[in-house]
């Protein structure tokens, strides 16, 4: 039997989710698709796969990193109060949010994926970020 709620166990055989891989300079991290609990966006968000873009620093709210995805998504799973480790999606504004830290978040997102590998290298991601303005960036899904 499986504890893991993020796995489903359907017709006897267990159901992992979907993964995406964030490659940054120097650091990647690999996240859990919530599908079940955003199915929209995580639609969209594979369907634009493999994604390259540029990573900022959400510094006026904290341990924040956002990335630019080139699509648009209604609102579901919505959540204020996020925590380390959750990725959420801002509507309308075409933007991934990794949570890394601490942090004070100005509005509601969409929490879309867990980050599962590499949450401890993100502070030095934006340092980098900080230092040299935005950092490169790659999303990939994980086969």
């Amino acid at each position: 039997m499986v504890n893991d709620p993020a796995c489903a166990i359907q017709s006897g055989k267990v159901n992992m989710p979907r993964q995406i891989e964030i490659k940054f300079e120097g650091h990647k991290i690999v996240c859990d698709l919530l599908d079940e609990d955003a199915p929209e966006t995580c639609a969209k968000l594979w369907e634009t796969l493999p994604v390259k873009s540029v990573t900022t620093n959400a510094k006026f709210v904290g341990d924040e990193l956002i990335v630019m995805v080139p699509f648009m998504a209604e609102k579901e799973n919505q959540l204020k109060d996020v925590g380390k480790g959750d990725v959420g999606y801002y509507p309308l504004q075409q933007t991934l949010c990794i949570f890394y830290g601490e942090l004070l978040p100005f509005g509601f997102c969409n929490i879309v994926a867990k980050v599962t590998e590499g949450l401890e290298g993100l502070a030095s991601v934006s340092q980098q970020v900080l230092e040299g303005g935005v950092v490169p960036t790659e999303i990939s899904a994980v086969k």
